[in-house]
């Protein structure tokens, strides 16, 4: 017990100093980027050196800086036995300021103790967590962040944003012994995604292997036009032409692991609350002080928040600006009246454009493409000069039958087509299909994007430029897709545009204050999206 108590103490001392540091709702702790050096807002849009942001091993440079700065531990190569993995239903977790009175505007501290399978006390870190407030009465909840201490325990921090109950989930998504398993397949395994061009002429066929990584010495065909700045290749085949290439085709791989390493991966040691010490979960939050005003949503110099808010009665409630409502399409329609909208990226992003295609009736879709989920689609309102267009972002792409390059041209491509101005809006989101590679591979894709949006508020900084992070997922394949993998995916997504004037809708926070663990969400969390996005496009509506 007195151990305990000089454990509360410590964490006091921690937390007085955290609330003397951090702003009420917009904190940031991620002390390993605060030697990252980025530019203001004008430095960073303006001084664009073309050649010297082309060069391949100043690219490389900045991937290898970035990977440092944002992957986890390094990966255990040499994986104990599953008895020693970390223990949802063994760990625990305390409150720690729980005799304080508990007031919106503050935070709830919990301190979170870490066991194995056969109850000895872990004393490394690593693992992964969900961490949620909620009340089901009200339909309320918020996002909790993570302070890794690196010895088996961790202080989840919750910002308490409403009063009433606040209900505490904390679950252990993925021990650390998966995610070391997960790390170093994705790092070292280039080929859990595998691709195969289909070459033919007239009633011929050749199949041969395409990645970005290919181990052949022959002969290749370079599809780098159709890639975001990275050099995807095809085997050439034995008696037809590179030009031949008629479609790709994507399948899953599973890797090669042993049957220990097969325990961790069972779906009953996945997403399993942590048991609070004592019987309570529960605080109660009592209002203190007026309101906080927001500032409009506007872009400025890109940073790490671990909050941006909650969601209540189906409604999400932004702690970073004034999201505005649309609830009719004529409300829609004022905000984006005369704009020019380019979604590139993903099918979580292409709901967006389903979405404004449902609530506004006179936004007309266009049949421009081939095949619905990654063909293009385009929608134009011509009485009030609206256009919104949703292009996938190229390689690499998985899809369940054939993919065509000519409907996939390559984010970088995209956006080095948009002239730009006050009148055009741009948003991307990069992500879903990314989690089977290497980070180091999505990294320097972001970069070659990063690079084509500098360019872009080069030619004309008065374009909206709007990024999306990835979504939560239920995994289907767990070494190929998961939580974990997203989320870093998402932190290195901020780290490479860091500083730079775009806005970030964090789409995973809304989905994990939502509860929601579906890459496609419903509606409901769909419209909370579009409002901030649509909040970006026109603040002072």
């Amino acid at each position: 017990m007195s151990s305990l108590k000089i454990i509360y103490f410590l964490l006091s001392i921690f937390s007085i100093s955290f609330l003397f540091k951090h702003w009420k709702f917009e904190w940031k702790c991620y002390p390993l980027f605060s030697t990252m050096k980025y530019g203001t807002e004008e430095e960073t849009d303006a001084e664009f050196d073309t050649k010297a942001d082309a060069d391949p091993n100043k690219i490389l440079q900045e991937v290898d800086t970035i990977y440092q700065f944002i992957s986890s531990t390094e990966p255990l190569f040499d994986i104990p036995p599953f008895e020693r993995s970390t223990s949802a239903q063994n760990s625990k977790y305390y409150i720690t300021n729980s005799t304080e009175v508990h007031s919106t505007g503050n935070f709830l501290y919990t301190y979170v103790e870490t066991y194995d399978q056969q109850g000895n006390r872990k004393t490394t870190g690593g693992d992964f967590f969900r961490a949620r407030i909620y009340d089901k009465n009200t339909l309320t909840g918020a996002t909790g962040s993570i302070t890794d201490f690196n010895n088996g325990s961790y202080l989840v921090t919750f910002p308490l944003y409403w009063e009433g109950t606040v209900y505490i989930s904390i679950k252990l998504q993925y021990s650390s012994e998966m995610i070391s398993l997960i790390h170093r397949l994705r790092d070292t395994d280039n080929h859990k995604m595998e691709f195969f061009g289909i070459f033919i002429l007239n009633n011929y066929k050749e199949i041969t292997e395409c990645h970005f990584n290919l181990t052949s010495i022959g002969p290749l065909c370079d599809l780098y036009y159709h890639n975001s700045g990275i050099k995807w290749m095809c085997v050439k085949p034995k008696n037809l032409s590179c030009e031949n290439l008629h479609h790709m085709e994507s399948y899953f791989r599973d890797p090669p692991i042993t049957d220990d390493e097969k325990k961790l991966l069972d779906s009953k040691n996945i997403a399993n609350e942590i048991p609070p010490a004592s019987s309570s979960s529960v605080v109660v939050v009592k209002k203190q002080g007026s309101d906080i005003s927001l500032p409009n949503c506007q872009r400025r110099p890109l940073t790490f928040v671990n909050s941006s808010g909650f969601v209540q009665n189906h409604v999400w409630m932004s702690s970073l600006c004034q999201v505005k409502r649309f609830p009719t399409s004529e409300r829609a329609v004022q905000c984006i009246k005369g704009k020019k909208i380019y979604l590139v990226g993903d099918s979580t992003i292409r709901q967006w454009f389903e979405y404004l295609s449902k609530i506004i009736p006179t936004l007309k879709t266009v049949n421009v493409g081939r095949h619905m989920w990654y063909s293009e689609h385009l929608a134009v309102d011509l009485t009030n000069d609206i256009y919104v267009r949703w292009r996938s972002h190229g390689l690499p792409w998985q899809s369940g039958g054939p993919l065509m390059l000519s409907d996939t041209p390559s984010a970088v491509s995209l956006i080095n087509n948009i002239y730009g101005g006050q009148e055009f809006v741009l948003v991307i989101c990069m992500g879903v299909h990314f989690t089977p590679n290497p980070l180091k591979f999505y990294l320097q894709t972001l970069i070659n994007v990063r690079n084509a949006v500098k360019r872009l508020l080069g030619r004309n900084p008065d374009t909206t430029v709007i990024l999306k992070n990835a979504n939560t997922r239920v995994p289907d394949k767990l070494l190929l897709h998961n939580d974990w993998l997203g989320y870093e995916l998402n932190r290195a997504l901020v780290a490479t545009f860091l500083g730079m004037s775009v806005s970030l809708i964090d789409t995973w926070d809304i989905a994990v204050a939502y509860n929601s663990g579906d890459l496609h969400p419903g509606e409901e969390i769909i419209r909370s999206e579009v409002d901030v996005f649509l909040s970006y496009i026109c603040p002072n509506i």
